[in-house]
Protein backbone atom coordinates (compact mmCIF):
# COMPACT_ATOMS: atom_id res chain seq x y z
CA UNK A 1 0.00 0.00 0.00
CA UNK A 2 1.47 3.29 -0.50
CA UNK A 3 1.88 5.89 1.65
CA UNK A 4 -0.45 9.12 1.31
CA UNK A 5 1.99 12.56 1.72
CA UNK A 6 0.92 14.70 4.46
CA UNK A 7 0.59 18.63 3.23
CA UNK A 8 -0.82 20.75 6.05
CA UNK A 9 -4.35 22.64 4.91
CA UNK A 10 -4.44 25.78 3.43
CA UNK A 11 -7.22 28.27 4.25
CA UNK A 12 -9.53 27.73 0.99
CA UNK A 13 -8.89 23.48 1.15
CA UNK A 14 -10.05 23.80 4.90
CA UNK A 15 -13.52 23.13 3.57
CA UNK A 16 -12.95 20.33 2.10
CA UNK A 17 -12.08 18.63 5.78
CA UNK A 18 -15.69 18.91 6.80
CA UNK A 19 -17.29 17.93 3.12
CA UNK A 20 -14.32 14.62 2.19
CA UNK A 21 -14.44 11.05 3.47
CA UNK A 22 -11.07 10.87 5.75
CA UNK A 23 -9.10 13.42 4.49
CA UNK A 24 -8.90 14.83 7.88
CA UNK A 25 -7.89 11.28 9.31
CA UNK A 26 -3.80 12.22 9.28
CA UNK A 27 -4.63 15.26 10.86
CA UNK A 28 -3.82 16.17 14.77
CA UNK A 29 -4.68 19.65 16.82
CA UNK A 30 -1.68 21.01 15.70
CA UNK A 31 0.21 23.14 13.05
CA UNK A 32 3.66 22.96 11.72
CA UNK A 33 4.72 26.13 10.10
CA UNK A 34 7.95 26.80 8.49
CA UNK A 35 9.26 30.22 10.05
CA UNK A 36 13.28 30.90 9.29
CA UNK A 37 13.72 27.82 7.52
CA UNK A 38 12.87 26.14 10.85
CA UNK A 39 9.31 24.47 11.68
CA UNK A 40 7.84 25.15 15.05
CA UNK A 41 4.98 23.02 16.15
CA UNK A 42 2.20 25.09 17.40
CA UNK A 43 -0.39 23.42 19.42
CA UNK A 44 -4.06 24.39 18.61
CA UNK A 45 -6.08 22.83 21.76
CA UNK A 46 -3.79 22.08 24.76
CA UNK A 47 -2.37 18.42 23.92
CA UNK A 48 -3.12 19.07 20.70
CA UNK A 49 -0.01 17.29 19.04
CA UNK A 50 -1.99 13.65 20.80
CA UNK A 51 -5.72 14.60 19.67
CA UNK A 52 -6.58 12.80 15.95
CA UNK A 53 -9.55 14.93 14.00
CA UNK A 54 -12.41 12.72 13.61
CA UNK A 55 -15.44 12.99 12.67
CA UNK A 56 -16.61 14.17 15.21
CA UNK A 57 -14.54 17.00 16.26
CA UNK A 58 -13.58 18.09 12.21
CA UNK A 59 -16.03 21.11 12.49
CA UNK A 60 -13.87 22.52 15.70
CA UNK A 61 -10.33 21.68 13.80
CA UNK A 62 -11.45 23.84 11.19
CA UNK A 63 -12.48 26.71 13.49
CA UNK A 64 -9.19 26.33 15.36
CA UNK A 65 -7.14 26.27 12.23
CA UNK A 66 -8.73 29.49 10.58
CA UNK A 67 -8.85 31.06 13.74
CA UNK A 68 -5.03 30.83 14.17
CA UNK A 69 -3.70 31.93 10.53
CA UNK A 70 -6.10 34.66 11.12
CA UNK A 71 -5.69 36.13 14.15
CA UNK A 72 -3.20 34.47 16.37
CA UNK A 73 -0.13 33.97 14.08
CA UNK A 74 -0.26 37.45 13.39
CA UNK A 75 -1.18 38.97 16.44
CA UNK A 76 1.92 40.69 16.72
CA UNK A 77 1.69 42.58 12.92
CA UNK A 78 -2.55 43.06 14.06
CA UNK A 79 -0.99 44.88 17.35
CA UNK A 80 1.75 47.05 15.59
CA UNK A 81 -0.92 48.15 12.61
CA UNK A 82 -3.54 49.03 15.34
CA UNK A 83 -0.76 51.14 17.60
CA UNK A 84 0.24 53.27 14.16
CA UNK A 85 -3.54 53.38 13.52
CA UNK A 86 -3.97 54.39 16.89
CA UNK A 87 -0.61 57.08 17.06
CA UNK A 88 -2.48 58.62 14.01
CA UNK A 89 -6.24 58.53 14.51
CA UNK A 90 -6.93 58.67 18.59
CA UNK A 91 -9.10 55.79 19.14
CA UNK A 92 -11.89 58.23 20.74
CA UNK A 93 -12.18 60.35 17.24
CA UNK A 94 -12.71 56.76 15.52
CA UNK A 95 -14.89 55.37 18.37
CA UNK A 96 -18.04 57.21 16.86
CA UNK A 97 -18.24 55.06 13.49
CA UNK A 98 -19.17 51.75 13.15
CA UNK A 99 -17.38 48.71 11.18
CA UNK A 100 -19.34 49.57 8.07
CA UNK A 101 -18.74 53.86 8.42
CA UNK A 102 -14.84 53.17 9.00
CA UNK A 103 -14.11 50.54 6.46
CA UNK A 104 -16.08 53.42 3.91
CA UNK A 105 -14.11 56.08 5.27
CA UNK A 106 -10.55 54.29 4.90
CA UNK A 107 -11.59 52.39 1.93
CA UNK A 108 -14.07 54.67 0.13
CA UNK A 109 -16.77 53.09 -2.50
CA UNK A 110 -16.63 49.67 -3.42
CA UNK A 111 -17.85 49.96 -7.28
CA UNK A 112 -15.88 51.76 -9.19
CA UNK A 113 -17.91 54.34 -11.65
CA UNK A 114 -15.74 54.06 -15.05
CA UNK A 115 -17.80 57.16 -16.52
CA UNK A 116 -17.48 59.58 -13.98
CA UNK A 117 -14.03 58.75 -14.03
CA UNK A 118 -14.21 59.22 -18.49
CA UNK A 119 -15.79 62.51 -17.67
CA UNK A 120 -12.44 63.86 -15.63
Amino acid sequence: MRRQRYFPPSLPSLASVCVMGNLWSCLFYKLSPMLFLQVTDCELIPGGRNIRVTEENKHEYVDRVAEHRLTTAIRPQINAFLEGFNELIPRELISIFNDKELELLISGLPDIDCKFYKLI
